[in-house]
């Protein structure tokens, strides 16, 4: 197994990418008094294309990368979305897979995200060997 962390990676993301311009996203976040950090990318927030980009990115531990571009079909112009992936079965089914169920405000959710490889309680997570031992945060996307 790779010696990575899908939680820094995506933690790497947050800080870099999606905090500093979350004006320019549309997206808003908060700070909660036990210090975690909730990103509302689409929900009460407007959101963007490029934070829907960013939300992938993070949910695939970084170990994956979404892009957009556009192709002809015959005489349309067709959008395109092409994600890049490493290792590939950890991302989507150690990180990306939305699995874990929960209900909030009498909503069905659910999340996903690196958070999962850290326990890798779930049937998807528990199908790799990969777990998130080096995680100093966690992240959860829902």
């Amino acid at each position: 197994m790779p010696n990575i962390s899908l939680n820094n990676n995506a933690c790497k993301i947050i800080m870099e990418k999606v905090l500093p311009q979350w004006e320019a996203l549309n997206i808003k976040y908060y700070r909660l008094t036990n210090g975690t950090t909730v990103i509302d990318m689409g929900v009460h927030a407007v959101g963007s294309w490029t934070a829907g980009k960013f939300f992938t990115d993070i949910s695939l531990g970084g170990l994956g990368e979404l892009s957009f571009g556009k192709f002809q079909l015959k005489e349309y112009l067709v959008p395109l979305a092409e994600i890049k992936v490493s290792y590939p079965s950890i991302a989507e089914l150690a990180g990306n897979v939305t699995y874990w169920k929960f209900v909030y405000k009498n909503k069905n959710m659910v999340i996903s995200g690196p958070i999962r490889s850290i326990n890798g309680t779930d049937i998807f997570a528990q199908s790799v060997k990969y777990r998130d031992v080096y995680a100093k945060a966690a992240v959860a996307c829902i």
